[in-house]
This record gives C-alpha cells, sequence and structure tokens, in this order.
C-alpha cells in the first residue's frame, strides 16, 4: 500500500479511536434520525439541531 494510503488509514483509525461510538455512519443512521423527527414520538421537538456523529462533537 502506498505511503498516503497508509498515513490516511491510520489517520482515520486514530479519529475512530476517539470518538464515542467508534464506528463511521452510514446513511441508515440519519434515515433513522429522520423517521423518528417525522414520526409521533418527535411531536413535543421544535427548533433543534441534532448532529448524527457518533459522538464526534461531544
Amino acid at each position: 500500500m502506498p505511503s498516503a494510503q497508509v498515513a490516511a488509514q491510520v489517520g482515520a483509525d486514530g479519529r475512530r479511536s476517539m470518538m464515542a461510538i467508534p464506528r463511521y455512519g452510514d446513511p441508515d443512521d440519519l434515515a433513522a434520525m429522520v423517521a423518528w423527527l417525522a414520526g409521533p414520538e418527535a411531536r413535543g421537538v421544535t427548533g433543534a439541531g441534532f448532529a448524527v456523529d457518533g459522538g464526534t462533537n461531544a
């Protein structure tokens, strides 16, 4: 593997190890949040911002 690819992988692994949920999200994670917001459970939610980022910005 070329050194740039190795460096990128080491960087990605380092970032992942710092996350509250040590995996990168996928579109299904965001879709689940959107489905929840569109459902009756979120009827009292107004003017809120949600970060679906696995705890990266926690």
